[in-house]
């Protein structure tokens, strides 16, 4: 069939309109409400899956600065309870035994005493004593500030020089030695915080407190029934004691000399609570027998 020239002519034209639409409208910019993605292309999207965070090869054991550790160890080492039990530890010949801070860091300690039954984490200087490459006991010192508030003990494993075995125990540690029948056991000890430490130096106003507080107390009183007297000494002193928790508390105890027709008749110790200002025993025994 043969298209008439006028109407092929037409068809061309309107194809031609068709297409130059077609282009207008790809070329058109986009919408001012339109969001642009060019990194929805370029980068791929995150999948719906976690991947567990990874877990480091080596983790510090040291959590204090070297001079907060220098710090903490020094306060150890020169309590009185602390060098107590490092000696006990060094038993074999103290004399010759090294004593060094291996290690300060947080750990955990259940403190407990009569009226007195807390858990918390604390600053713990870890004391070596001995050869620390060899099996023995390590001294564990919790520091309250600057307050030793608990001293452990804790086995440590190494080479076996004394042929002796040593065991964690449900209060401390073990030693089992060869030839000895019995084992030395060590207990941990929980320091209460009386504000006195054994052996403290008084300054010359607070003896003078704790003199008063004894010398008023209507029980001492009574003793000295208006008789002469002195107060040979004002020391302050600490008493270890409890079962199976053992605990230890420090207080002045002030030690009175009664005299009469020049003669000394009698002596007994009077124990201060200088913080609340009471007397808390007196002994004609020993200051560690209330």
């Amino acid at each position: 069939m043969k298209i008439p020239v006028r109407l092929l002519t037409l068809i061309l034209i309107t194809l031609l309109a068709a297409g130059s639409a077609n282009c207008v409208q790809k070329l058109q910019p986009a919408s001012p409400t339109a969001t642009a993605t060019p990194s929805a292309v370029l980068t791929p999207q995150p999948t719906t899956t976690s991947s567990p965070a990874p877990t480091p090869a080596y983790v510090s054991p040291h959590q204090f600065s070297i001079e907060e550790a220098y710090a903490l160890g020094n306060i150890a080492i020169g309590n009185p309870y602390v060098q107590k039990r490092c000696i006990s530890v060094g038993w074999r010949d103290i004399s010759d035994v090294p004593v060094k801070v291996a290690d300060v860091l947080m750990m955990p300690v259940h403190e407990k005493a009569p009226g007195y039954d807390v858990v918390r984490s604390l600053p713990a200087v870890i004391i070596a004593v001995g050869n620390e490459s060899q099996a023995g006991i390590n001294v564990v010192t919790y520091l309250d500030g600057n307050r030793v508030a608990y001293v452990g003990f804790i086995p440590r494993a190494g080479v076996n020089t004394t042929g002796a075995t040593y065991y964690s125990t449900e209060r401390g540690v073990g030693e089992r030695i060869p030839g000895h029948s019995v084992d030395r056991f060590y207990e941990n000890v929980t320091i209460l915080d009386t504000g006195y430490v054994h052996g403290q130096n008084l300054s010359e106003t607070e003896e003078m407190v704790i003199r008063s507080i004894a010398a008023g107390n209507d029980s001492v009183k009574k003793l000295i029934r208006d008789r002469p007297y002195v107060i040979r000494s004002v020391t302050v002193t600490c008493i270890e004691r409890g079962y199976p928790d053992r605990y230890i508390e420090a207080y002045p105890t002030v030690t009175f000399d009664v005299k009469e027709d020049g003669s000394l008749i009698d002596s007994f110790d009077v124990l201060i609570d200088g913080r609340n200002g009471r007397v808390l025993g007196i002994s004609h025994k020993s200051p560690y027998e209330y």
